[in-house]
């Protein structure tokens, strides 16, 4: 909010996709990259084709302690932001 300020942006209207920290973990964890192309897959949502099933790799940022460091500080500064603008803010549930 701070630093939205500071650059005199003024939002009239803010949506918040709320969603629970296990289906987030799941989406991040579950993330691969095929090195070649620099394609994204999900081994749930968006599987890679057979072919290159074997050559995607997790990305770097994926691992559990660096996803579960960035959903504390998304949390920490999601409640700075609703109370500041709660007048504009709407939340919506994505589970």
């Amino acid at each position: 909010a701070l630093a939205l300020q500071t650059a005199a942006i003024l939002p009239t209207h803010m949506i918040m996709l709320e969603a629970a920290d296990h289906v987030l973990l799941e989406r991040f964890s579950g993330r691969r990259v095929y090195p070649p192309t620099g394609e994204t897959f999900h081994l749930v949502f968006n599987p890679p084709p057979a072919a290159i099933a074997g050559q995607v790799q997790p990305l770097p940022s994926d691992q559990e302690p660096l996803i579960r460091k960035e959903l504390a500080a998304y949390r920490y500064n999601q409640q700075g932001l609703f109370s500041c603008y709660s007048k504009i803010a709407r939340q919506i549930s994505v589970d």
